[in-house]
């Protein structure tokens, strides 16, 4: 048996789409304050668009995984995994 441990996180951002400003910074303390190379960040109420999804993609640098609300919900999470 193989033992694979990690860290979860879950953060409600309250809004990254429009402000770029607070997407980078929140994306940078993740990985450099908080995160490690095992841990899975969950954010909340990012009101992300399939729009979003390539510029963030660059923006984290590696994986990353969306869960879009729709317009009425305005919503969306996403799931940012650096394993």
């Amino acid at each position: 048996m193989v033992n694979f441990k990690f860290d979860l996180m879950s953060l409600n951002v309250r809004g990254l789409k429009s402000d770029n400003d607070k997407r980078r910074s929140i994306f940078n303390w993740l990985k450099t304050t908080v995160g490690n190379d095992k841990t899975i960040f969950f954010l909340q109420e990012t009101h992300s668009t399939d729009e979003c999804e390539k510029p963030w993609y660059c923006e984290w640098g590696t994986n990353i995984y969306f869960a879009h609300g729709t317009s009425e919900s305005r919503v969306g999470s996403e799931q940012c995994i650096t394993i």
